[in-house]
């Protein structure tokens, strides 16, 4: 992947991968604890390939969500941040580049019990979910109080990561160059959470899902504690960092720089576009701008949202014959944004 140093790891405890390792030289009698349980596409592969791993769930996932089984130091998060903390405390010297993927927070919702404890179930609010969208079959019969608790063990999860930032952010302190180091804080998806009877993450889209955090951080040239509220895309961050590290982008590099519009100027985007590949899920194309959400499946099916009176998501006007033109536009706009992410990279031999 063009790194110097790579350490991977997934899902918690259920791998021996670089986590697992990393447990195992601390206390391997907590081995078990850390195990998240068997995800569904290793349960696969195992059948296909007759093959039973060694590591293998201590209950069935239906038992969640529930504490962390080892002491809360030896969560995936410590050990991201502790790996993080020792790159940047041996670092050659500057520049360096660092990426810390932490797996909290995601299902199963597993949390250490002292970041559960912040939160009261019973205060937790229910999911965004109207008469017309039933459980998803995996959550059918789910009470109001297991909802909740879903939603407090999320949230807990969020608390375990938000520690082991501030570890990251602490050393980048300690070592003095926290004032001239660019930090960014993103994810890749949303959770459903209960919304509209669904979890876990997929198309179409809905905010939940595709609004992510994107913090960043640069003191001197990034004014604190600014907010930006025009539309931006993931791909908008490698050009943004480029940008501020005086690199220059190759021009296939798809995304642009976010510095004008982060530093108070013009920028944002009018759109953004998502598109999944996901087997056996139709959805595969979305665009989204301030007043409008779009998405089609490979089945024919169309979602147009009015978010100015709808921002819930939940009434589809593609069939309305008021909303006509706004859905001759966003299908237009689907296009291109699709045929935009098509771009390819430049000829470097005959064929």
């Amino acid at each position: 992947y063009g790194f110097d140093q790579l350490q991977i790891s997934d899902e918690p405890g259920c791998y021996r991968d670089a986590y697992w390792n990393w447990v195992r030289e601390r206390d391997p009698s907590q081995l078990d604890g850390i195990n998240c349980g068997l995800p569904p596409a290793r349960a696969q592969w195992e059948q296909m390939m007759g093959f039973r791993g060694t590591v293998q769930p201590p209950e069935p996932r239906e038992n969640w969500p529930r504490y962390f089984g080892a002491d809360d130091e030896l969560t995936q998060a410590c050990f991201v941040a502790d790996r993080s903390c020792q790159f940047i405390e041996e670092r050659a010297g500057p520049p360096f580049f660092l990426w810390s993927g932490f797996y909290s927070p995601h299902s199963p919702w597993i949390a250490p019990k002292s970041c559960v404890d912040i939160y009261d179930i019973d205060a937790m609010p229910l999911p965004d979910r109207t008469e017309d969208e039933p459980w998803v079959p995996a959550a059918e019969g789910l009470s109001d109080h297991g909802a909740r608790e879903i939603r407090a063990y999320y949230y807990a999860m969020i608390t375990e990561v938000d520690r082991a930032v501030g570890q990251v952010l602490d050393t980048l302190e300690e070592q003095g160059i926290s004032d001239n180091t660019i930090v960014v804080f993103t994810s890749d998806h949303g959770e459903f959470l209960g919304d509209f009877g669904k979890f876990g993450k997929g198309m179409p889209g809905n905010d939940c899902i595709m609004r992510v955090p994107c913090l960043i951080s640069y003191p001197g040239h990034i004014p604190e504690g600014a907010s930006v509220g025009e539309l931006v895309e993931a791909l908008d961050i490698v050009p943004t960092l480029l940008d501020y590290t005086g690199v220059v982008a190759e021009p296939q590099l798809q995304g642009q720089s976010l510095r004008g519009l982060i530093e108070g100027g013009d920028g944002g985007r009018e759109s953004v576009f998502a598109e999944s590949a996901m087997p056996g899920r139709p959805w595969r194309t979305s665009v989204r701008t301030a007043e409008w959400f779009y998405s089609a499946s490979t089945e024919g099916g169309e979602v147009l949202w009015d978010l100015a009176s709808d921002a819930g998501e939940h009434c589809n006007v593609a069939q309305d014959s008021s909303c006509a033109a706004a859905l001759s536009d966003m299908r237009r706009l689907c296009l291109q944004r699709t045929m935009g992410s098509r771009q390819m990279g430049p000829r470097v031999a005959a064929y």
